[in-house]
């Protein structure tokens, strides 16, 4: 059973303090973790009061520094994964967004350019069947 206190920048062992949840499983602690920031100190063994005033205050009996930092380790390490992944795409899309605005001004330069040699011809041919009547008459 592991409980997780509010964080507290001058705690003591044997002193009295909130907890704010209980977790059985480091996969759920984990969870914990996540959900609110504030929960950072870990107690893994733990003494009600018996005090009725007070359920759910509890004695910091004993606490497990290198547990605490062996987590905070492996989270540091899962978000920074997340944001490299979340780069990559992000980098992706825009390589297919410049490839597809390059592909579309290659064909409207072609269609251009293909109008262009039509309209040209037409001229061309137009002016040589002119001649040609003049000739004939």
């Amino acid at each position: 059973m592991i409980a997780i206190i509010n964080r507290l920048d001058h705690w003591q062992r044997g002193s009295i303090y909130h907890v704010t949840s209980y977790v059985q499983s480091e996969r759920s602690l984990m969870d914990c973790l996540d959900s609110n920031k504030t929960k950072t100190i870990i107690i893994t063994e733990d003494l009600f009061v018996e005090d009725k005033a007070s359920p759910f205050h509890v004695i910091a009996f004993f606490f497990l520094n290198a547990n605490l930092h062996s987590l905070e380790k492996k989270k540091k390490k899962k978000k920074k994964k997340k944001k490299k992944k979340k780069k990559k795409k992000e980098e992706v899309k825009k390589k297919k967004k410049k490839k597809q605005k390059k592909k579309k001004k290659k064909k409207n330069k072609n269609k251009n350019k293909k109008k262009k040699k039509k309209k040209k011809k037409c001229k061309k041919k137009k002016k040589k069947k002119k001649k040609k009547k003049k000739k004939k008459k």
